[in-house]
């Protein structure tokens, strides 16, 4: 094996010449610490990400690189620790901009970040390892159908891969697995790991407007900052309201920036770029980065400088008015299902859990920067009740030029999993086909390619059907 193929891989993953002497050594000891080795470094750059990663466009390269940055940061905290700095967990799904609001108020004295989510995604998106830490059943078995995700953590911490916090703020807002998990961790015993539960009950009426709720959204908001509190104890840090207004600012302007890309990608014809790129943008801004957003926004001015290029030359994926299919959350580490879509003349664009609907961008109706991120939290799609949910549905589908929604990827999840039974809402209030699709977005543990490829072809068939009759009436006019 050549010796430098550690520093091709972050060559391609827009590393640059200034920092490469650093970040060379630190990735090697990074990729030797979660397990990989130097064939799976080969195999991701010669293999895996060429087939299934746009790397033509620098804006992805860029993109893939702020995740392999963060990832090197999260195997870095046993030094930072020894530094005495202060160390925060977040996990997934939950608000970045609470998360953020730590780091803008601890700045340097504090780490935080979503290691189980980089890790698992890195490993599973970009490498195809993801077995090296879900394996292991011994707490949580893929048979009874427990989130991968959750699997990995637990298992990353009792190997030390995820060194422990001084706190996990674990949000059960809609995955009440998530929190268990860290209570499951803590009393293991194996490590300290003090956690934060949050969570808010799923009381709310069918259909009910939960943002315009105010007592739920007083009650939301008073759970984090409650939360902030409990860290501001743990650490010595305390977050003001101001920290949390930086927090929302900067979200404000990531929301907008995604928001144009995916109009710009999804409604173009033909269309310049794929679902997986989509989601690899949308899912960073889900998170906390404790590298921070500079590299994110550069990624993020890039790509839509290159897909804007794309569209003037008319440059696709798929010819023009090929079947579009948006998605419910893209699954970045099975990347395979988009591009057999794509085999199958088909296009994935947005995902709905990380996109927009004109009602996320209206006027908040409080001052207070808890209550205004109590209201974002309400204002999305996967935070409400199922009658809501089809209304917020039903409203972002009617920016999109598609011809179908797909699910799935999530019947592991009590709550997500009742998409099966939310879909002809959706259908009804939107007028657009939906699809599903039985999978696991962690892993493919439980099934293959070869296991999904008829459906896929199916669902496939019809589209182009459907479109080919369409285009003809078009024509016709």
């Amino acid at each position: 094996m050549r010796e430098d193929i550690y520093q091709k891989f972050l060559e391609t993953m827009e590393f640059s010449v200034e920092e490469m002497p650093t970040a060379l050594e630190e990735w090697k000891r990074a990729a030797d610490n979660i397990g990989l080795t130097e064939q799976d470094i080969s195999f991701a750059l010669n293999e895996w990400i060429p087939t299934y990663w746009d790397i033509s466009l620098r804006g992805v390269r860029m993109c893939l690189g702020i995740y392999i940055r963060e990832l090197i940061e999260i195997t870095k905290v046993a030094l930072y620790k020894e530094e005495n700095k202060k160390i925060i967990y977040g996990i997934s799904p939950s608000q970045a901009i609470c998360f953020n609001a730590i780091k803008f108020a601890g700045k340097e004295e504090v780490f935080v970040s979503y290691p189980d989510f980089v890790l698992a995604t890195v490993l599973g998106a970009f490498f195809d390892k993801l077995s090296l830490y879900c394996g292991d059943d011994s707490y949580f078995s893929d048979r009874c159908r427990h989130c991968a995700l959750n699997r990995a953590r637990i298992n990353m911490s009792l190997v030390n891969v995820i060194e422990s916090p001084d706190a996990i703020w674990s949000w059960g807002f809609y995955c009440d697995e998530g929190r268990k998990t860290d209570e499951l961790i803590e009393c293991l015993g194996e490590m300290q790991w003090k956690f934060i539960p949050t969570s808010l009950p799923h009381d709310s009426l069918f259909g009910e407007k939960e943002d315009k709720d105010g007592e739920r959204v007083k009650y939301l908001a008073a759970q984090l900052k409650a939360g902030h509190e409990e860290i501001g104890k743990i650490t010595g840090i305390e977050i003001k309201n101001k920290h949390m207004l930086d927090a929302l600012v900067q979200h404000s302007k990531f929301s907008k920036k995604l928001d144009m890309l995916n109009k710009l990608v999804t409604n173009a014809e033909p269309q310049p770029m794929g679902g997986n790129e989509l989601a690899l943008f949308g899912t960073i801004a889900s998170i906390a980065l404790n590298v921070g957003y500079g590299q994110f926004e550069s990624a993020l001015d890039c790509i839509l400088e290159e897909v804007k290029e794309r569209i003037e030359k008319e440059e696709g994926i798929l010819p023009k008015y090929s079947p579009k299919l948006g998605c419910h959350f893209t699954p970045l580490n099975v990347p395979w299902v988009d591009r057999m879509f794509l085999k199958n003349g088909i296009s994935l664009t947005f995902s709905s859990h990380i996109s927009f609907s004109k009602k996320d961008f209206m006027p908040f109706d409080y001052g207070d920067p808890y209550m205004i991120a109590a209201q974002i939290w309400l204002r999305n799609a996967n935070s409400v009740n199922l009658g809501a949910h089809a209304q917020i549905m039903a409203d972002m589908l009617d920016e999109y030029d598609i011809d179908g929604m797909l699910y799935g990827f999530f019947s592991f999840d009590r709550w997500l999993g009742t998409h099966q039974f939310s879909l002809k809402m959706i259908e009804e209030k939107s007028g657009i086909q939906h699809f599903y699709l039985e999978g696991d977005y962690w892993n493919d543990r439980n099934y293959r390619p070869e296991d999904r490829e008829g459906r896929i072809e199916s669902i496939a068939y019809f589209l182009r059907t459907r479109k080919m009759l369409k285009n003809k009436m078009n024509q016709t006019k």
